[in-house]
């Protein structure tokens, strides 16, 4: 089975194309695609201004780690140490470990005045715009329609072992990084738009949506709502872990077929009722 929105590296460790490549039934036009391109590049540079330097960053993520080892070792132990004999063996830990909540949030506040003075300039007000801009044109483009339904939609890695699809937990970015589409039904098909490309499969070739009861990190938040607050908060852990990523409690699959191969489209089960509407198919566990 292949992964609309994955990259196989089973074989090919470094792999960044998806398998969806070259399936594609409309593709936006060079001119724009090169202005999208350009944006990338922007946000890249954008990225860079309102972030501190990349030692702080990861002097940052040191710190946080550091914490969290400490801390995790202290909580192991309280059941077995009263916690001031355990201050009486190894004052030192206690120490470093306040040095080192000292330092992360020290940066932490760094970094939110960082990006609240480069926000007050406007300048990235100004970039949003310029995308919103792009992207109406790219919808018009490929005829997608204005009551198009906008899902987060999951991209990855992963491996085939014993027939098997494994996503893979890619370092510190986790399991999937979260994305945006757009679906909706035109001409007898189940559409999806990812904003360059648009994928048109067939009702009749659409099988059923799985959902996965596994839980799976996720880097990046595209919603208006917190993660942790209603609607979303059944579907994630409550917290961020210390790599900053949300733990999703499950996601879904939507299983077709598409131009003689068998393809699955991964998306976050909070926006399954969306999916469910438009394909008239019902989840199975």
């Amino acid at each position: 089975m292949k992964e609309l929105f994955g990259a196989d590296i089973t074989t090919l460790r470094k792999n960044d194309e998806f398998d969806c490549v070259g399936y594609e039934t409309k593709k936006i036009s060079d001119e724009l695609n090169g202005s999208i391109e350009a944006l990338s590049d922007s946000a890249e540079k954008l990225d860079e201004e309102t972030s501190l330097p990349k030692a702080l960053r990861i002097l940052q993520w040191a710190a946080g780690i550091g914490v969290l080892l400490i801390a995790s070792g202290i909580i192991r132990n309280i059941g077995d140490l009263p916690f001031s004999q355990m201050f009486a063996n190894a004052p030192w830990l206690f120490v470093v470990a306040g040095i080192l909540a000292v330092v992360w949030a020290a940066l932490f506040i760094a970094s939110i005045m960082k990006k609240k003075s480069v926000a007050e300039t406007g300048v990235i007000d100004d970039f949003k715009q310029v995308v919103d801009e792009t992207l109406e044109k790219a919808m018009a483009e490929l005829n997608v329609p204005d009551n198009a339904e906008k899902i987060d939609a999951l991209l990855y890695r992963y491996k085939t072992k014993n027939g098997e699809n494994k996503i893979f937990d890619y370092s510190l970015i986790g399991h999937f990084t979260n994305s945006t589409a757009y679906v909706f039904g035109q001409n007898g098909c189940f559409c999806i738009f990812d904003g360059g490309s648009r994928f048109d499969i067939p009702m009749k070739d659409l099988k059923r949506i799985e959902i996965v009861r596994k839980k799976m990190s996720l880097m990046g938040w595209n919603k208006d709502v917190d993660f942790n607050k209603e609607p979303y908060r059944e579907y994630t852990m409550p917290n961020e872990d210390g790599y900053g990523r949300i733990w999703l409690r499950s996601h879904c699959r939507l299983i077709f077929d598409l131009q003689g191969e068998e393809f699955c489209f991964r998306f976050p089960e909070y926006d399954l009722g969306a999916v469910e509407a438009i394909t008239g198919l019902r989840a199975e566990e």
